[in-house]
């Protein structure tokens, strides 16, 4: 079964949705339809800011790989630690030709 780690789908969540349920978009016909070709697929799709934070909560961790330097990146993680609390949070720097090849989208 195919599946992003619930630390992968908390990082992007947290990325689109800003960490605000404010700006979640209402589940529409376009949302229903995406959510279930994904989890035909096998994937795990969350709508709602709540489902994130529970499933975030129960996981406790998050990983990241960064391409940031270091100064930026820890100011990233500092900010997003006095917001969830709850997290352990462990961020990695990549440099050079690795971090084209790990974030280029084919």
């Amino acid at each position: 079964m195919k599946s992003l780690s619930l630390t992968t789908i908390v990082l992007i969540a947290t990325i689109l949705l800003g960490g605000s349920r404010d700006l979640a978009a209402p589940a529409s016909a376009s949302l229903a339809k995406a959510k279930q070709e994904a989890e035909a697929k096998g994937y795990t799709f969350l709508t709602s800011h709540d489902e994130i934070l529970a499933k975030a909560k129960a996981e406790g961790k998050l990983r990241a790989t960064t391409s940031l330097s270091p100064p930026t990146f820890k100011a990233m993680v500092s900010a997003f630690k006095k917001k969830y609390a709850f997290l352990e949070v462990a961020v990695e720097e990549v440099d050079g030709t690795d971090a084209a090849q790990r974030f280029c989208w084919s």
